[in-house]
């Protein structure tokens, strides 16, 4: 997952200032090193840009397709179930270990995937540490389990974006495995992390604010074909 500065895992620290005035966040993304500011070129905003199919996706093993909702971005967070987990159940404050690949929803590119790395990523689940679409879509999983999130800008990197993959005001899609959790130094549940959890079809459960529905589900235990262009993260974050 980038960290506030990828987007799974997110460290922070105030550091300097936004374009919006405020204090700038260094921020760890998972499979990234921790960064205070960017040298990349200035991106264009992907502000209302519809998301489109991913394209030149890497393949690894376990990893899932990643069903991007072609159209206008999300403007809420999206939770979709693929596959419910029948472990311990993810608790904000939780340390948890995870899978995960993220898309930026304009472009339809990979910007990060742990798969891609062959071992998942561990951090603390807390506010100020991951981007929101994290503490706020990856609470209530349960270890084994495999969920996507529909992320607005917003709840993820907003008018700063993190060039040069993610684009000022980018929605991004997230497909997260939860491999463990742990309640302070207590391992509670966890799964082998070399196998990810199964993507038998199950019928998984899509939230969107308050209203829960049932749709298909998304997953898959192979990803598309792609470039053979390596994944931009080097480690876990």
């Amino acid at each position: 997952m980038l960290a506030a500065g990828g987007a799974l895992m997110v460290g922070a620290s105030a550091c300097g200032a936004t374009s919006t005035g405020e204090p700038e966040v260094a921020f760890t993304v998972p499979g990234k090193p921790a960064t205070t500011t960017s040298t990349a070129p200035p991106m264009p905003s992907a502000k209302d840009k519809p998301c489109v199919a991913p394209v030149d996706v890497p393949a690894a093993e376990g990893k899932p397709v990643v069903n991007v909702p072609i159209g206008p971005p999300p403007t809420a967070l999206n939770k979709v179930d693929l596959t419910p987990g029948t472990g311990t159940e993810a608790k904000l404050g939780d340390t948890i270990k995870v899978h995960y690949v993220g898309i930026a929803c304009s472009t339809g590119k990979q910007f990060d995937s742990s798969w891609d790395r062959k071992e998942p990523a561990e951090f603390p689940l807390k506010e100020g540490g991951l981007i929101k679409g994290w503490t706020e879509g990856i609470p209530g999983m349960k270890v084994g389990g495999r969920r996507q999130l529909d992320i607005p800008s917003d709840l993820a990197y907003g008018p700063d974006g993190r060039p040069p993959e993610i684009a000022p005001d980018e929605a991004l899609i997230f497909v997260i495995d939860l491999v463990e959790t742990k309640a302070g130094d207590a391992t509670t549940e966890s799964t082998t992390a070399s196998t990810p959890p199964s993507t038998a079809a199950a019928a998984p459960t899509s939230t969107t604010g308050s209203t829960t529905s049932s749709t298909g589900s998304t997953g898959s235990s192979a990803a598309p074909t792609g470039s053979s262009a390596a994944p931009t993260g080097t480690s876990v974050p």
